[in-house]
């Protein structure tokens, strides 16, 4: 599977990359299939830094990354701590649903 960061070859490459914006998500709607759902756990907030990673830039190349260039991944790790931190601020910040 590829990833949209998966041609990136410098922190450059990275930080051109459009990230979406957390705050122009339409959430209505989020309440009502949360509920849905009574007889099950609902996570929300969580980070795994090599899950996010390995998507951004596909499972192969990101594996490879972590023997081939073993700094890249803390690098590219920091762009998508930086988004994560983002997504949960803009839903802080919103009225509850």
């Amino acid at each position: 599977m590829s990833g949209p960061l998966e041609a990136a070859e410098t922190p450059a490459d990275i930080e051109r990359f459009n990230w979406p914006d957390p705050e122009e998500w339409e959430l209505t709607g989020i309440r009502e299939q949360a509920l849905a759902w009574k007889d099950y756990p609902i996570l929300c907030g969580s980070y795994e830094p090599f899950y996010l990673y390995s998507r951004m830039r596909g499972m192969e190349r990101a594996l490879t990354d972590l023997l081939d260039r073993p700094r890249s991944p803390r690098r590219r790790s920091t762009a998508s701590i930086a988004f994560t931190n983002a997504c949960s601020s803009a839903f802080l910040r919103r009225p509850a649903i």
